[in-house]
């Protein structure tokens, strides 16, 4: 019989190992996912941009993000800002054909209307940090719901 119970403790640890780390992913993405939204949803203006300087960074070896220097008008003021893209390049090649194609676009600059200072020509939903976030809710659920389950189970044998 102590078997046994050695053998269910040590499964109600592991279970309770896996749901305090799915409960942990889970609330870093969302909270990554909340942070971003925020500024998502901060950006609420829009006016049109001036590009005034395009260029290319290498971040590291092999990885490559293009940066932009622009000026908007609001009230009458002329601003200034700089984006650097989300976008990342495996080679300078690749970002300088997409540089050249984004050079003929006409922009649009995002930014708060309390804080002008705070502006972008990128306004990305954050896709990726919600998807994440979801999956780690669904993982910390699935660990929830096996607890109820082998519980269930365990209650039946008796």
């Amino acid at each position: 019989m102590s078997i046994v119970k050695a053998k269910l403790e040590k499964g109600i640890l592991c279970w309770f190992t896996l749901t305090v780390v799915s409960l942990g992913v889970a609330g870093w993405f969302i909270g990554k996912f909340s942070v971003e939204w925020y500024r998502y949803h901060q950006l609420t203006s829009e006016a049109s941009a001036q590009v005034h300087a395009w260029g290319i960074n290498e971040i590291k070896r092999d990885h490559y993000v293009i940066y932009a220097k622009y000026s908007f008008e609001k009230s009458g003021k002329i601003l200034v800002g700089k984006t650097i893209f989300k976008l990342k390049f495996n080679n300078e090649v690749a970002a300088r054909s997409t540089l050249d194609d984004w050079k003929k676009q006409q922009w649009t600059v995002y930014f708060d209307p309390g804080n002008s200072s705070v502006s972008t020509l990128q306004r990305p939903f954050p896709m990726k940090e919600l998807v994440h976030g979801l999956i780690g809710l669904a993982a910390l659920f699935y660990f929830l719901f096996l607890k109820r389950y082998a519980s269930s189970f365990n209650a039946q044998q008796n």
